[in-house]
């Protein structure tokens, strides 16, 4: 019950606060397990993430050094998965299976951190081995705006903010002739190119030369 007041707080405060452009909403999967994938820049990521679906089994993986932030109580009121940035965090991962498995959809941010620049930093393997070892699909998502807060507050103007949800897609099975390392180093970049496709070419950072990127950029979108 508290988390699904805490979601319908959120809801009424982006309401609110902010003037939401939601693209490709036909690409969240309405039922079964799915990971979302997105770019990290800032606080306020999550809170547009969950808010930009209908469905309320949303849940995202947050690094655990946030729950002393501002933001801590509102995340924990909405039993967000804690992950320990540094080292193998058993637990989470085992909450990450638990979750996948009742059919919830979970957001992840593939860098690990938040990127201060407003770009993409390169990608690290957490969400390809999650993918991997549940056999889940993956949907890309991307936010315009969000790190323009004080902007449009200080013209006592609502934010401005696009969420872009990309197609969903499944990582390509592991050849026998491939091993661990470069299968999870492909299929990271992959991840990393369908969330850099949908950024302005100005913040797509460490992927902005990718051939990947641009092999995805010519590609027919269903």
């Amino acid at each position: 019950m508290a988390r699904n007041r805490i979601l319908g707080l959120l809801d009424w405060l982006v309401d609110k606060l902010a003037v939401v452009n939601i693209e490709g909403t036909e690409n969240l999967p309405a039922t079964g397990p799915a990971l979302l994938t997105t770019a990290h820049t800032s606080r306020l990521d999550t809170v547009f993430l969950v808010t930009s679906t209908e469905r309320n089994d949303a849940i995202p993986v947050v690094a655990r050094e946030y729950q002393k932030s501002v933001l801590g109580p509102i995340l924990n009121a909405m039993g967000v998965i804690w992950l320990e940035r540094n080292g193998s965090d058993f637990k989470a991962f085992k909450e990450i299976g638990d979750y996948l498995a009742k059919g919830w959809i979970l957001g992840i941010a593939p860098e690990g951190q938040r990127s201060r620049i407003n770009q993409l930093m390169p990608g690290k393997p957490g969400a390809a081995l999650i993918a991997k070892k549940y056999d889940v699909m993956l949907v890309p998502a991307a936010l315009e705006g969000v790190t323009d807060m004080w902007y449009w507050f200080k013209r006592l103007k609502k934010m401005r903010v696009t969420v872009r949800f990309g197609e969903a897609f499944r990582l390509p099975r592991q050849r026998p002739d491939e091993d661990n390392k470069t299968w999870l180093a492909n299929a990271t970049e992959e991840i990393m190119c369908r969330i850099a496709v949908l950024l302005p070419a100005e913040r797509r950072g460490f992927y902005k030369d990718n051939p990947c990127l641009t092999k995805l950029s010519t590609e027919p979108q269903n």
